[in-house]
């Protein structure tokens, strides 16, 4: 029993009359009041409480789409990675090739100069030599005759 049912048998066993039955009266709206007061409050947020459901479910189903999303994304990114790497690689090795080449051609060009400068060298020598033969075989003609 609460404080108004209290006051209400008080003022019912005094036998007031029309100021205990105006008195009742108003109690028992007061009552019936903050019952109405109380179910429109409920309802209120009985229907945010709903909305808000529903949008927290828009919303979880949003953040499920990208969370999708950003593992497509993460799986072509890893994929891009591993492209890049295996470029890097090939790069790599096309650059020792590159380097490689470039020594052996340069090699080469050192190679080539020694020989032009011997070849150089021979000819001299050969023509030495045609000469010191065109003049052993004028003195041997010489003396010959």
């Amino acid at each position: 029993m609460n404080w108004t049912q209290i006051v209400i048998a008080i003022i019912g066993a005094l036998g007031v009359g029309g100021i205990g039955a105006a008195l009742v009266n108003w109690l028992a709206n007061k009552k019936s009041k903050q019952v109405n007061d109380f179910s429109s409050l409920a309802k209120v947020y009985e229907e945010r409480l709903k909305a808000l459901a529903d949008r927290a479910a828009s919303v979880e189903c949003r953040v499920e789409k990208l969370e999708k999303i950003i593992k497509t994304l993460n799986t072509e990114l890893d994929s891009k990675d591993d492209i890049i790497e295996i470029l890097q690689r090939a790069e790599k090795a096309h650059k020792d090739e590159i380097d490689k080449l470039n020594k052996e051609r340069l090699e080469q060009i050192e190679t080539n100069r020694k020989q032009g400068e011997r070849i150089h060298k021979l000819r001299l020598e050969n023509t030495k030599l045609k000469e010191r033969i065109t003049l052993l075989e004028e003195k041997l003609g010489n003396a010959k005759s």
